[in-house]
């Protein structure tokens, strides 16, 4: 809460900052990009892409088609009269989400040789018609056909090394290949089907968690550029000779097809952006083999042909919620491309978040504790008592303001709420209005954590006024009756006999600050923070209370002087402010009876289960002791290399074990037994230092 409070919080919350500010420079890190996927999809489900034109139509291998043709793989000249019956209603481009990469074994020289047992003549006439892969050869040449194939990781035995016969990919400005995924190896269809073809491309595309948001439109295919089946459906619709790449040292920027330029991300993929579900771009094969579809459902467009017959079709998850067959992911892109409709998100837009966050960062740690804890600070001015005579006032007062000051709990709600509309509502338009992918859900969890870091902050400063408020009245009451007063207050640091000693002597002489030579202790309990883990708040505190109790008995027995409680640790010195004989010899001793006195009572904290552990370290040197704080707060505290590398050596030290420095060894070696532990490397010293252990009384 001390950290918090510094500064009223804006160096930690500067920190954080500066942390989120790093961490979203990676794009792949978690949580946040499946937060920034969700929160896409949700741009999708309040803003699915309207339908301005049909320029596709996607003729399906359906059920029905498959219960009257028979089950698939068709003969290829039942896939050549489905192609021609296509054709003759001159559709602007046929792209083939099908990939033929075997001879048909339904071929007439296949039946030849498959049936040695028909008539010779019979296998003879077989054996010279023409093969059912020749036939869809010629059909496919007279068709505007693109063909589809699937980039491999690895080598089998159907694969390729490259395909054949494919368009011109010219690039513009820097070469985009060090950016674009690639495949050594790819799946397609049969040389003589490739020859045949107008253009192919590639069907790859990964879903991320599920969901297909974003298929690849540029790959490397063993170092050549090949493009995805809407960019090459587009180019063989619009009878342009080739695809122009303009890319820059970001990446790929975009494709541009004749007078028409399609965005893309560096590494060439294109976000798809999702209709509503609708079937009025689907088309039966049967309807369409037996003449039932008009003309114009064909004419013009660019037809997809896919399977969507039971067990036959490639479903896909859309950001909508709803599953899709996988032919319908590249129809949306062409749609999209078609009517100039994109999503975008281009490199620059995530130094514009980042310009955002650090915007909006600073001014939330600015603004919130200045306009907080004004209000606060006024409230606390009205409170500060003003006479002793006024104390019982003040005090109903306080009982009845504690509950109203501080931070408003709607407040806080409304300012989160405040926080949220502004992000995501900027996302929502920005993707409405231009199709841009803003990551407001980064931000929200980046800035949101600093908007609760700062009311955390302006929250302990708040009830720091408070407590700040509440010395006020105690000093008051402390000066009506100084004696009691002063006693008490000397017996938070020192025992009760160094404390009746130093009645007499004035608070200004006392804690004036001054050099003395101290001896340091610093004890800390081992494996307490998996302990606080595993058990209640009511338990832990009970066993701090069991541990401070036996603890602060030795302390008082030692006439020791105790510097400060740090939750399982404590830091105790000697010879101050009353100077002793001996001191290395009284705190090593106190040492000793610490350990006995802990393993009496964790012989009791075994039996209910606890494994704790006590590590001290001692040291001896010059320090700089008295009082430090503010008015109203001040503690007696030592400061210095001494108090450094006690704590140090308590650090090191093992359970059960107390580490001292060489001055302490040497000071008591007459009289106590200790054991060198050699040189030790500690955090804070340039060189090492002189360690040994205190093992017992002699």
């Amino acid at each position: 809460m001390q950290t918090w409070r510094s500064g009223k919080g804006r160096p930690v919350t500067s920190v954080l900052l500066l942390v989120f500010a790093v961490l979203l420079n990676f794009q792949d890190l978690q949580p946040f990009k499946p937060v920034r996927l969700a929160l896409f999809d949700e741009y999708q489900s309040v803003f699915p892409r309207e339908i301005q034109s049909r320029p596709v139509a996607v003729v399906e291998i359906d059920d029905a088609t498959l219960d009257a043709l028979g089950q698939w793989p068709w003969p290829r000249n039942y896939f050549a009269a489905l192609i021609d019956a296509i054709a003759a209603l001159e559709p602007a481009a046929i792209g083939l989400d099908v990939i033929m990469p075997e001879p048909d074994h339904a071929s007439p020289q296949a039946v030849a040789e498959s049936r040695p047992d028909l008539p010779d003549d019979v296998r003879n006439i077989l054996s010279h018609a023409a093969s059912n892969d020749h036939l869809l050869a010629e059909s496919l040449a007279e068709a505007p056909i693109v063909l589809g194939a699937d980039g491999f990781p690895y080598h089998m035995a159907s694969t390729l090394d490259a395909l054949k016969h494919t368009g011109v990919i010219k690039t513009l400005g820097d070469n985009p290949r060090p950016w674009l995924g690639s495949y050594p190896y790819v799946l397609a269809s049969l040389p003589e089907f490739q020859a045949a073809a107008r253009g192919q491309a590639l069907l790859n595309g990964e879903p991320e968690n599920g969901i297909v948001r974003r298929i690849p439109q540029l790959s490397g295919l063993n170092g050549k550029i090949t493009p995805g089946l809407a960019l090459e459906m587009l180019r063989i619709a619009h009878a342009v000779p080739d695809i122009e790449v303009v890319a820059d040292v970001h990446g790929v920027e975009a494709a541009r097809i004749g007078s028409r330029l399609i965005p893309l991300q560096g590494n060439g993929e294109a976000w798809v952006h999702y209709d509503k579900p609708s079937r009025q771009r689907y088309i039966s094969a049967l309807s369409l083999l037996k003449k039932e579809i008009p003309a114009d459902r064909i004419r013009g467009k660019m037809v997809l042909v896919g399977l969507t017959g039971m067990g036959l079709q490639d479903m896909v998850s859309t950001p909508l919620g709803d599953r899709r067959p996988g032919v319908e992911v590249h129809a949306q892109l062409i749609e999209s491309f078609e009517d100039n409709h994109f999503l975008v998100r281009p490199w620059w837009l995530h130094w514009v978040e980042l310009m955002v966050l650090i915007g909006a960062g600073t001014l939330l740690i600015w603004s919130v504790p200045k306009i907080l804890l004004r209000g606060e600070v006024r409230r606390a001015a009205r409170r500060a008592p003003q006479g002793i005579e006024r104390r019982a006032g003040v005090l109903r007062e306080r009982r009845g303001e504690n509950r109203a000051s501080g931070i408003k709990p709607k407040l806080a709600i409304m300012l989160f709420i405040l926080l949220a509309v502004i992000l995501f509502g900027s996302g929502l338009a920005l993707f409405h209005w231009t199709g841009l992918l803003f990551d407001a859900a980064s931000l929200f969890i980046a800035l949101g954590t600093i908007l609760g870091s700062l009311l955390l902050s302006v929250f302990v400063e708040s009830d720091h006024q408070r407590k700040k408020t509440e010395l006020a009245l105690q000093d008051q009451h402390i000066k009506a009756a100084k004696i009691a007063g002063e006693l008490e207050r000397l017996r938070r640091f020192f025992s009760p006999a160094v404390a009746d000693q130093l009645l007499s002597v004035s608070s200004e002489e006392l804690y004036r600050p001054h050099r003395r030579e101290i001896v340091v202790l610093f004890l800390d309990l081992r494996g307490y923070t998996a302990f606080t883990q595993k058990h209640g708040a009511d338990e832990v505190m009970r066993i701090l209370g069991e541990f401070h109790a036996a603890m602060g008995e030795l302390i008082a027995i030692y006439d020791a002087t105790l510097e400060r409680f740090a939750g399982d640790g404590m830091m105790i010195f000697f010879n101050d402010p009353i100077e002793i004989a001996d001191p290395a010899v009284k705190a090593a001793g106190m040492a000793l009876q610490m350990q006995a006195r802990f393993q009496d009572l964790n012989r009791i904290w075994e039996q209910r289960g606890y494994g704790l552990a006590l590590g001290i370290g001692i040291a001896q040197g010059v320090a700089i002791i008295g009082a430090i704080g503010f008015e109203g707060r001040r503690d007696y505290a030592a400061i210095g290399n001494v108090t450094n590398l006690a704590a140090r050596l308590c650090g090191q030290a093992g359970g059960g074990q107390i580490l001292i420095s060489g001055v302490v060894a040497d000071n008591i070696k007459d009289v106590m037994r200790v054991g060198p532990v050699g040189d030790l490397v500690l955090k804070g010293f340039a060189e090492p230092v002189r360690c040994f252990e205190l093992l017992s009384a002699s």
